[in-house]
């Protein structure tokens, strides 16, 4: 019951804007209550139909542009430097160094590394001579990835020069 009082001023927005442009297209020939009634019909087919209608939030991060997450508040990236850190903000560009060498120094997936992170981590191996497959099982990804993860560091490497 609550899902369903949720979505009802979501819908009745959609209705309202449907409703609008009804009328502007139609430009007098439609009544409000025919663009109205049009609207609401409208909404309810999508609904019969499986349509999910619901509206997409900000994260509620400061800063932060990316969309909320479904069922949530903050995004994935605040949600999961909110379980890292403790601080949903400190969402950042730039990598953690120290992770990257922990994990590499220890062999290892920090919990909370970023995709990036565990590609350098997954690099930096590779200096300390693990092979493509002991990354592959460290990170729980396929040797194919490892095989990526160098393309793209020497790429890297080779537009910095």
């Amino acid at each position: 019951m609550a899902a369903a009082m949720n979505r009802a001023p979501v819908a009745d927005a959609i209705a309202a804007d449907i409703a609008a442009q009804a009328l502007a297209a139609f430009d007098g020939r439609i009544t409000r209550e025919e663009a109205d009634r049009f609207a609401h019909e409208a909404v309810e087919s999508l609904r019969r139909d499986g349509w999910h209608i619901a509206a997409q939030r900000e994260c509620a991060t400061d800063d932060c542009t990316r969309q909320a997450s479904q069922w949530r508040t903050i995004c994935e990236t605040c949600r999961t430097h909110l379980r890292r850190t403790g601080d949903p903000a400190k969402a950042r560009a730039e990598p953690d160094w120290t992770a990257v060498e922990s994990a590499a120094r220890e062999r290892r997936p920090l919990p909370g590394m970023t995709p990036q992170e565990r590609r350098l981590a997954g690099v930096r191996m590779t200096g300390l001579g693990l092979s493509e497959a002991e990354i592959a099982d460290i990170f729980a990804v396929k040797p194919r990835t490892v095989r990526r993860w160098r393309a793209q560091e020497r790429d890297a490497t080779a537009q910095e020069q």
